[in-house]
């Protein structure tokens, strides 16, 4: 089948012009991106800090004093001191996490170097929080053990957290907020241009032409691409700058694989624009297909390798899965090409899929 390029490039500005015309598309492009950065981007924290924990203090004793100091320094907790009769009242009615309750022998037993006792009881009701609340906890105590007891160590476990020393949750969730986002966004944009010919009865006219679908569905995509890859340096530079996001990876190889994303999503946006026809559906397909899999099934917030077998399998037919893996190994682990070979290959295939998907789906009802 022949392609001829001046006719995709005429679909091409008569699609730009459209969206000159259509406020909403620039909007969209331009705005859209920044505002969900700086929403999602301040609003999603993995992390605990300033966890509320009661402090039952039996001992009243320096030692104890000391014990709570610290468990306030490390900025993981927010000590309140509990004097009523039920400490498990407050974490009944949501009011606290966790609670301490340090025995009345704490001090004597430190000072004769016995072992003393503190009874931490946490909210089980939500297992990440307790989870990391006892992680901390523990960190503390080993410390506290140390400086308390003057003790030292057998052995010395020297701990190095590569590529994000500080384990700052921003840097592993905005890397991710960038695959959502860009994805979003490309499924939206073009998700809406068949449908509205149709709606609009266009799409007779150029039916009536010599153009094929393959020459429609690139005119198509074509203006889209651009805009789309606005709204990704939108975002990246938003990324850098106001979050501090650090970029240790080759920014060609980045943006290239950007690329092959986006037109990746473009295509699947193509796809449900033929499909559907519609815009109204077209649009609560794409908020499905675009948003869903990226948040649940993409490894932004939930491993891939816990999810049931099923869900793993499915994964492999997400680009969101694919360009996570790439965003986050550019910009924090400083992946290059060989690093990144089955997700790019797997992009590139994925992106090849929809646009023939696309092209037969559309010959169809051209038939039809």
């Amino acid at each position: 089948m022949s392609l001829d390029l001046s006719r995709v490039k005429a679909m091409a500005l008569k699609e730009c012009k459209h969206i000159i015309r259509d406020k909403f598309t620039v909007i969209m492009g331009f705005c859209l991106p920044i505002a969900l950065i700086l929403f999602f981007g301040f609003v999603i924290e993995l992390n605990y800090d300033n966890i509320n924990i009661l402090i039952k203090d039996d001992s009243n004793s320096g030692q104890s004093r000391e014990f709570v100091e610290k468990l306030k320094a490390g900025g993981y907790f927010n000590p309140v001191y509990f004097f009523g009769s039920d400490i498990l009242e407050p974490i009944n009615k949501n009011q606290s996490a966790a609670a301490a309750i340090i025995d009345k022998d704490f001090g004597k037993n430190i000072k004769n170097l016995k072992p003393a006792k503190i009874q931490i009881l946490l909210d089980g009701s939500d297992g990440q929080k307790a989870g990391l609340s006892i992680s901390y906890i523990s960190g503390i105590l080993e410390q506290i053990t140390k400086d308390l007891y003057g003790g030292k160590s057998a052995y010395e476990i020297r701990t190095r957290f590569l590529f994000n020393p500080q384990l700052n949750g921003k840097w592993f969730t905005i890397s991710g907020l960038m695959v959502v986002i860009i994805g979003l966004l490309s499924i939206l944009m073009t998700a809406l241009t068949i449908s509205k010919e149709w709606e609009k009865g266009s799409m007779e006219l150029l039916l009536s032409t010599r153009i094929k679908p393959i020459e429609i569905v690139l005119g198509k995509i074509a203006p889209y691409i651009f805009l789309s890859f606005i709204g990704a340096l939108l975002v990246f530079i938003t990324a850098r700058t106001i979050f501090g996001i650090p970029f240790n990876g080759n920014i060609l190889l980045f943006w290239i694989m950007c690329f092959i994303y986006i037109v990746s999503c473009l295509s699947l946006g193509i796809l449900i624009s033929v499909i559907a026809r519609q815009q109204q559906l077209s649009m609560m397909i794409s908020m499905v297909i675009g948003l869903m899999p990226s948040m649940l099934l993409s490894g932004f917030i939930f491993p891939i390798e816990n999810m049931p077998l099923f869900f793993r399998i499915l994964t492999f037919i997400l680009p969101q899965r694919w360009f996570m893996e790439i965003c986050r190994g550019v910009f924090l682990r400083g992946a290059g090409f060989t690093d990144l070979f089955l997700p790019l290959f797997m992009l590139c295939l994925f992106c090849f899929l929809m646009i023939i998907a696309a092209c037969k789906k559309f010959k169809t009802d051209i038939e039809i």
